[in-house]
């Protein structure tokens, strides 16, 4: 049941990082259907990237306080619909809030990932446990570039609904191997409201400065000002 839980969550990580490696392949066909301009082309993967940075701490934070299984199949679900989408999307305004609610979901699945595998080995196979995670995700993500360039030859819609089938496969196997994590008894639920704005904003206008500074110059305002927030 450990190695069917760790199964779940490779194949949790690895989605969240082959989408986003295999997604800029397909950017040029996107836009050409979509009809978006050249600049909403960076969109396409910063929409996806800020939540996921920004929420991360609190879908980890989540998880201590509800459950870490219970918060990793909510995260699993919102990535599945939010690909659906993203995948139906009709316009560039629709595809980019899909990517957004995709990046919600991810945050939430890929703290927990670590989470439950170090939840359900013990000590002294937790090491191993986390490098197979590790090492089996960044093997796919490098695999990104060239399952996107595939599927894209056949159409750029298949990048982001061959995801739907993973997730589901995901939310099956935690269902069935998996631990129904409690949160510790007698620990007070509490979020730091202020702290969890604070960084989402910093953590946020940061990746957006760093993505601006590529595209306008690095002395651009749209790139200092979020740097400097």
């Amino acid at each position: 049941r450990a190695g069917v839980t760790l199964a779940a969550s490779t194949l949790a990580s690895s989605m969240i990082l082959v989408d986003q490696t295999a997604v800029p392949l397909a950017t040029p066909d996107i836009l050409g259907d979509l009809g978006g301009a050249t600049g909403e082309g960076q969109w396409i993967l910063t929409a996806n990237i800020l939540p996921l940075a920004a929420l991360m701490v609190l879908g980890g934070r989540l998880g201590d306080l509800l459950g870490l299984r219970r918060v990793f199949i909510a995260g699993a679900v919102i990535f599945a619909l939010a690909t659906v989408a993203a995948g139906a999307a009709q316009d560039m305004v629709m595809l980019i809030a899909a990517r957004a609610v995709q990046g919600c979901g991810a945050a939430l699945m890929m703290p927990m990932a670590i989470a439950i595998t170090s939840a359900v080995y013990p000590e002294e196979r937790r090491g191993w446990a986390l490098g197979i995670l590790a090492g089996a995700s960044a093997f796919f993500a490098a695999l990104g570039p060239v399952l996107g360039g595939l599927l894209t030859s056949i159409d750029w819609r298949l990048v982001f609904l061959i995801n739907v089938p993973l997730a589901i496969t995901t939310v099956v196997l935690t269902l069935r191997a998996t631990p129904d994590f409690q949160p510790v008894a007698g620990r007070h639920p509490r979020i730091d409201y202020l702290g969890t704005v604070t960084f989402g904003l910093g953590i946020a206008a940061l990746v957006l400065g760093l993505s601006q500074g590529q595209d306008d110059g690095w002395g651009a305002p749209d790139t200092l000002v979020p740097l400097g927030a």
